[in-house]
């Protein structure tokens, strides 16, 4: 028996799926290592996405507090800053939990369920995903590489769906 493994083995390992998120190792690796980038400018980078959001979808801002604030004046208004900061700690937990299967879920569909009541669309979801996205290659276009980015456009699909479940289950539509 030997107790050291080859490099194919690791390399194996690497490309394996967990069955619970879809994703393998190599993959949560990528998701970790730009994620970790965003969050050195966590404020900024918080204001950015949902800058890119209301740009891309403006009858979202509608949904919040901070409705009637003009883009470029919600990185000082006290509202937004606290949205985006819960917003930017609930991705940053997300991504602490891809190993976590049970937690990431819980988590995922604690956020579905609690925008249940705002009012919104489970649609909502797939607007964030697609403002999310847009938001990282903007923000990364000189550092992100294709493999990150197929990475986080399936973490993104696995989220969308798992908190339109959370979502539907508080709106009693499941």
């Amino acid at each position: 028996y030997s107790y050291c493994r080859s490099s194919a083995n690791t390399e194996d390992a690497m490309d394996t799926v967990d069955p619970g998120t879809g994703l393998t190792p190599r993959e949560k690796n990528a998701i970790k290592d730009t994620w970790g980038v965003v969050m050195q400018d966590k404020r900024k980078n918080g204001f950015l996405f949902f800058k890119k959001f209301f740009e891309m979808f403006p009858k979202m801002q509608g949904y919040f507090k901070f409705k009637d604030v003009e883009l470029n004046d919600l990185e000082e208004n006290a509202t937004f800053k606290l949205h985006a900061g819960k917003v930017f700690t609930q991705i940053n937990n997300m991504v602490d939990n891809l190993d976590n299967v049970p937690e990431l879920v819980d988590l995922i569909k604690g956020v579905g369920s609690d925008h249940a009541p705002n009012g919104i669309t489970a649609e909502a979801f797939e607007n964030l995903r697609d403002a999310f996205l847009a938001f990282l290659c903007e923000r990364m276009s000189a550092t992100i590489t294709p493999f990150q980015k197929t990475s986080w456009e399936k973490v993104m699909g696995v989220i969308v769906a798992v908190a339109q479940q959370g979502f539907n289950s508080a709106k009693g539509t499941e």
